[in-house]
């Protein structure tokens, strides 16, 4: 049965821009992986013990701590926008990280960073999953540890098959450690680290947009959503995850930065579209919160 905690939310202040050229580029889990259970919710994971309570928005969670081990994965030494990131940017985008975390307690420790020449891996375009499958099994460190470890790899640039720019992708720990953790991570677009030239996505959201899924949250929106859990709402109907998210129905992804009201896609409900949520596919601008869920 799953069991769902309280929602928790981390204040951010940003400033943006006006595109939106970047979108997380997560794909439905293949069928031959369990799509049900998070490794972090394993009886005995680092998870378990947040029980499902009311919500409370002043209850202080036990303290967790995600050991972070970070690829820059770079086409060459020499016009490489991954290799020349400055550790300063990385250390930056830590630290919004866990400023957008802070409310629910989980600290990333950043416990590696790395620079790779790594061409075939540098510019990923891909339509399937088994280029980042592949990246990970042979770049991934810290994972024989547990299920507290997560591999972030930062490329030159992600895209679809079909050329259109994404911002991150990220796969979800399954029941397999010795297995899927190797496989698990996040992936994220250079442009997209603060400063980056992911124009009104360069503030550093999409790293904690894309360990939102990797924590096993789906988008805010009906068709944007990922069959995590099963989740597979249907315009205006809600699953389980994003009900319990606590996030209102969405009909579709809104984009760019609505400067007055937000839109309500679901009018039979009292509540406007979750656009502050950091599972949104809003600009950074007016992310504002992120939301935390157990799987029991």
């Amino acid at each position: 049965m799953i069991a769902f905690a309280l929602s928790l939310f981390a204040r951010l202040m940003v400033a943006a821009a006006t595109d939106d050229s970047s979108f997380c580029g997560f794909r439905r889990i293949p069928e031959d992986r369990p799509a049900s259970a998070s490794a972090f919710s394993r009886p005995g994971g680092i998870l378990d013990r947040r029980a499902p309570i009311e919500l409370d928005m002043d209850r202080v969670w036990p303290p967790l701590e995600i050991n972070v081990y970070v690829h820059l994965v770079a086409g060459s030494q020499t016009s490489s926008p991954a290799y020349h990131l400055k550790s300063t940017i990385v250390r930056k985008q830590f630290l919004l990280l866990n400023s957008h975390f802070a409310g629910a307690n989980i600290t990333f420790r950043q416990r590696f960073l790395e620079r790779r020449i790594y061409p075939v891996y540098a510019i990923v375009r891909d339509g399937s999953h088994q280029a980042f499958i592949d990246m990970a099994l042979a770049l991934n460190q810290g994972t024989d540890s547990g299920n507290d470890t997560l591999n972030v790899y930062i490329v030159d640039e992600l895209s679809t098959t079909d050329g259109i720019r994404t911002g991150g992708q990220a796969f979800y720990p399954v029941n397999d450690p010795e297995k899927n953790l190797k496989e698990s991570g996040v992936w994220i677009a250079v442009g997209t680290t603060p400063g980056g030239d992911r124009v009104n996505y360069n503030l550093g959201g999409t790293l904690t947009h894309e360990v939102g899924h990797w924590f096993g949250l789906p988008h805010t929106w009906a068709d944007g959503s990922v069959d995590m859990y099963r989740c597979r709402p249907k315009r205006c109907k809600q699953c389980d995850l994003q009900r319990a998210m606590g996030t209102a129905p969405q009909a579709y992804r809104s984009t760019g930065c609505p400067s007055e009201q937000p839109p309500d896609t679901c009018p039979g409900d009292s509540k406007p579209d979750a656009i502050h949520n950091h599972m949104g596919g809003n600009s950074e601008y007016v992310y504002s919160r992120i939301t935390t869920i157990k799987e029991k």
